[in-house]
């Protein structure tokens, strides 16, 4: 059950799955990401769901194949998937039978960090051809624009904690005070 509302001071609930319904085996952990998404192990079923729009369930990672077994959605499997908790969006799940802490990550925000680092290199020439200094210039206000707001956007959905870099794509504070001093000059 979820914490759903809290009225005259005494909390309401919703329950959104039950054990043993439909495709849902034995759920044993539930976490919530920043983005508000519900996920669950399901330690029967050796995978990872996802609660859709509150009531349907999509199991998201794990084969359900009986071996600890790193991997991307569908090939990763688990032996006694349990814990499980979020950071940003990404998911720690304890692996207890197999004895081990899995990280699961989205890519997306780590290819845009990627393709920035990239602009980056492109505007000081570095493993790229000679350019024009204009286009340098465009890149690296390009790579800056995207850093700061990176960084904007992390603080403001970690409650405003002065330690934000991640596995998000997330870049230093130094790295963003050192880009944009190489644009100033």
């Amino acid at each position: 059950m979820i914490d759903a509302a809290m009225e005259a001071s005494e909390p309401s609930y919703v329950k959104i799955f039950d054990n043993d319904l439909g495709n849902c085996k034995r759920v044993y952990d539930v976490s919530i990401t920043s983005s508000g998404e519900v996920f669950f192990t399901d330690v029967d079923r050796r995978q990872i769901g996802e609660v859709i729009e509150g009531r349907e369930v999509k199991y998201v990672v794990g084969s359900g194949r009986d071996e600890p077994r790193d991997g991307c959605q569908e090939s990763a499997s688990f032996v006694q998937p349990t814990g499980l908790c979020s950071e940003g969006d990404s998911l720690y799940v304890t692996d207890t039978g197999a004895g081990a802490l899995k990280l699961i990550t989205p890519t997306k925000p780590i290819a845009k960090f990627l393709e920035n680092i990239r602009a980056l290199y492109f505007s000081h020439g570095i493993h790229s051809p000679t350019s024009l200094i204009e286009s340098c210039i465009s890149s690296l206000e390009e790579a800056t624009g995207y850093f700061e707001k990176a960084v904007e956007d992390s603080k403001s959905n970690s409650g405003g904690r002065r330690t934000v870099e991640g596995p998000h794509g997330v870049p230093s504070s130094k790295t963003v005070g050192s880009v944009q001093m190489t644009l100033e000059a």
